[in-house]
């Protein structure tokens, strides 16, 4: 980890603001924080499962798509 690493926050909502502001209050750390929202992190899991299969053959490519 280096002080410029992007952070991506997700899971309960307390603990990812809890945890934002304890990166963005840290010296070490001059990287973006991002933290994801409930509606952005709801697919989350889906989209892995997916991403998985599609990496292993199991689906085609185009099954997914992003929006």
């Amino acid at each position: 980890m280096s002080p410029g690493t992007q952070f991506v926050i997700s899971g309960k909502p307390v603990l990812r603001e809890a945890l934002a502001l304890l990166v963005q209050g840290d010296d070490f750390f001059s990287g973006a924080v991002n933290v994801v929202t409930d509606p952005q992190q709801t697919a989350l899991a889906g989209f892995g499962a997916i991403a998985i299969a599609q990496a292993r053959g199991l689906l085609e490519p185009a099954a997914i798509q992003v929006q």
